[in-house]
């Protein structure tokens, strides 16, 4: 998740999962990400809620590209 939050610069999990079934494909066939079937599934799945809890831990670190 924090590869896909991060390449579309850090966006709220409401953007992020709107762009998912953008992205994923896109990172996949540049060969940026490759997850697993139950991995890439689970993605699709995530709503909006359970992304930014995913994320608060390297939210936490105010680190920024």
């Amino acid at each position: 998740m924090t590869a896909l939050w991060e390449a579309l610069d850090r966006v709220c999990g409401k953007r992020l999962n709107v762009m998912i079934p953008i992205l994923l494909p896109a990172l996949e066939q540049h060969g940026r990400l490759k997850p697993g079937l139950a991995d890439r599934d689970r993605v699709f799945a995530i709503t909006p809620a359970t992304i930014d809890p995913l994320l608060v831990d390297v939210k936490g670190r105010g680190e920024r590209r």
